[in-house]
């Protein structure tokens, strides 16, 4: 594949996963501004758990599908996935109760246990976002960018009109949020199926299902790992803190998802980059300037955002929830340690010992559970934020400790780990001290002692510059 045709598949493939997302920012003051707090909270907790529960009830059929399709003839395609979609609309049907129960008890949390509509909805989104993922997988693996795009489009169009339409007949609720959530996931689910629909076939193969099941497990476990880890702190807050609390907890950790973007970006980019140099004689030296880069540029950027937090909160949230502000430093730290995990599978990939994936992925399931269950009566949403920082690094730690012999830039240098922990501190230090009452005046003297900091340490930036040697696809 050249260049220009990767920089082209990034364009449409990233550009449409930040679609959805930048539509629900765009929205997201409407919403927040129209619901009580509880409601609030119900709506950040049932966001991260539909996520969590999809990535379970597809039994990893989505990638087992796109995987094992490949050198393959038509007809065997097209039975490899009927086989693997009505495996995950057959065991998302059966997880509906999970959701429905799950929905129960947090509806009963938030004192709206009534309102059995609210679960319904939950069950369909649930089952339509499901079948959504399954088909959006299948259509980029199978580089139909039109397809794509129309999907990603009449999901990002039916949310941004429902929204607005609830807005101006100033009706919206909870339960109206879950109808337009499953709308916006239904609707591109059908329109997928609409588009597969000479892939599916009546001819269901139990063995073919028994393949793809023990094939996609492993992705699924490793999906609902790392998904665990970036939503188990909301559990685990339920019942220890205020309702109020875990509100202001769960929306400032979507604004500081903001910033996840640019990471997902960047691990979108870069490892295509990376696996096409990866057994070259320079790809070390490529590999350790671009790693250093990635350190610096992106604790700048998140310096920038921490600095500028509490505008962010302001406008998209409103000014209650700046009691948050705090917590921003820890999100944006973790987001930035989980893109250098793009760096540490690098050796996993290289070993050829993908055990060593599963090692990584225990240990931080591990250290997020043990550290939300000590921290969290001490601290609070504090040691929320502080265990999902914990178990990212962790994650970074024993994935390099596994394979540093198979790339020295696993090998941490000092001036990297200084850096580091350097920026971390003024990070800390941007969120808990204030220069000024205003926040506009705040964030501005910050941003601009952030840029002058940086265009003094500022190194020359070659990140770009590399070319496609060896096309990896």
């Amino acid at each position: 594949m050249r260049i220009n045709s990767l920089s082209k598949n990034i364009l449409i493939y990233g550009g449409g996963n930040l679609l959805y997302s930048i539509v629900q920012i765009i929205t997201m003051p409407l919403i927040i501004k129209s619901m009580s707090l509880p409601d609030v909270a119900a709506v950040n907790v049932f966001l991260s758990s539909v996520v969590l529960l999809s990535s379970i009830v597809t039994l990893g059929m989505d990638a087992a599908s796109t995987h094992l399709v490949r050198n393959e003839n038509e007809t065997t395609g097209k039975i490899i996935f009927s086989n693997g979609f009505f495996t995950i609309l057959a065991t998302a049907i059966l997880a509906l109760p999970i959701a429905a129960l799950f929905g129960l008890f947090f509806i009963t949390y938030i004192n709206q246990q009534g309102n059995t509509s609210i679960l319904i909805f939950l069950c369909l989104w649930t089952l339509s976002a499901t079948i959504n993922q399954f088909n959006l997988n299948w259509i980029k693996y199978s580089f139909n960018q039109k397809a794509f795009l129309k999907i990603i489009l009449t999901q990002s169009l039916t949310y941004l009109f429902f929204i607005f339409f609830l807005y101006y007949k100033d009706s919206i609720s909870l339960e109206n949020f879950l109808i337009v959530m499953t709308a916006s996931n239904l609707l591109p689910s059908i329109l997928g199926v609409i588009i597969n629909r000479k892939m599916l076939t009546a001819k269901i193969n139990i063995k073919t299902i028994t393949r793809m099941v023990k094939y996609g497990v492993p992705f699924m476990l490793m999906a609902f790992g790392f998904n665990f880890i970036f939503s188990s702190d909301r559990y685990f807050l339920v019942g220890n803190i205020s309702i109020e609390d875990l509100a202001i907890y769960t929306q400032n950790f979507r604004i500081a998802s903001i910033f996840s973007m640019i990471v997902s970006s960047f691990n979108f980019a870069f490892t295509p980059y990376a696996l096409s140099i990866l057994d070259n004689k320079d790809s070390e030296n490529k590999l350790s300037k671009i790693r250093s880069n990635y350190i610096f540029i992106l604790t700048s950027l998140g310096l920038l955002f921490i600095a500028s937090s509490k505008i962010f909160i302001a406008l998209l949230a409103g000014e209650i929830f700046l009691a948050g502000a705090k917590l921003i430093p820890f999100f944006i730290f973790s987001y930035i340690a989980y893109g250098l995990y793009s760096f540490s599978q690098l050796g996993i990939i290289k070993s050829q010992k993908s055990h060593y994936t599963l090692y990584v992925l225990l240990a931080g399931l591990v250290a997020n559970i043990v550290m939300n269950l000590l921290l969290i009566s001490f601290l609070g949403i504090y040691g929320a934020a502080i265990s999902f920082l914990a178990s990212i690094v962790l994650m970074n730690v024993v994935a390099n400790v596994c394979t540093r012999n198979e790339l020295l830039i696993l090998k941490t240098s000092i001036p990297d780990i200084i850096l580091g922990i350097t920026l971390i501190i003024l990070g800390l230090l941007l969120s808990f001290y204030s220069i000024s009452q205003s926040i506009y005046i705040d964030a501005s003297i910050k941003t601009l002692g952030i840029i002058l900091l940086c265009l003094m340490c500022l190194p020359k930036i070659n990140l770009f510059n590399f070319k496609l040697k060896n096309p990896i696809l």
